[in-house]
């Protein structure tokens, strides 16, 4: 319900798009990428910097995480305004569907070509600002030099705990660009019915 009522947070609803397989690339692909690489860098042999300073790994995303938002916003506006007919008619196969409000009723709505894009680039904008703005806000102002005050072992957890978030959520963005980058390059230009591909 909160997501019906806050315009802020509408974005959020692409991840309530059912069909084509869209759960596979929203949580399956970014959950297993970083779980491979939290435990490659776990097991790392050298001591490797996570949080800490510029040098960090995480300031390393933080880095990529500038430039996306106005990538994603200009996407999301070349989308929006495209003019072809075939952007407002539905995707064949499978229909892609959102339970949401639309004009005070809360009803499920099979997706055009124009909204799921406009979905799914307006929730990546969402996503990269928030990031980076959470990625900052953790190198500035880290709770892990709070709680590593208290308890070493503790600071060190939560370090890698944050660490793992951000990552789950950077790699959610590279799969759903990649899914994004599919529809607007090769599949809106397809004539036969929709077909799945990974």
């Amino acid at each position: 319900m909160l997501l019906e009522k806050s315009r802020l947070l509408r974005p959020l609803n692409y991840l309530k798009i059912g069909g084509a397989g869209l759960g596979v690339y929203n949580w399956v692909y970014p959950a297993v990428f970083t779980i491979v690489t939290v435990c490659y860098l776990f097991f790392y042999p050298k001591e490797l910097n996570i949080t800490k300073s510029n040098e960090a790994l995480l300031s390393s995303i933080v880095n990529i995480l500038q430039i996306l938002p106005g990538f994603y916003i200009a996407a999301l506006a070349a989308v929006a305004s495209f003019n072809r007919k075939m952007m407002d008619t539905e995707i064949d196969g499978n229909p892609i569907s959102l339970k949401a409000s639309e004009n005070g009723a809360i009803k499920t709505r099979n997706l055009t070509r124009r909204r799921l894009l406009c979905y799914l680039f307006g929730y990546l904008s969402f996503l990269s600002l928030t990031l980076f703005l959470l990625g900052t806000l953790i190198q500035k102002v880290s709770p892990v030099a709070i709680v590593s005050l208290y308890n070493e072992k503790a600071g060190f957890l939560v370090e890698w705990i944050c660490f793992s978030v951000v990552l789950f959520f950077f790699f959610q963005m590279v799969t759903v660009t990649l899914l994004g980058l599919f529809y607007l390059a090769d599949r809106m230009h397809w004539k036969q019915p929709e077909r799945r591909v990974r």
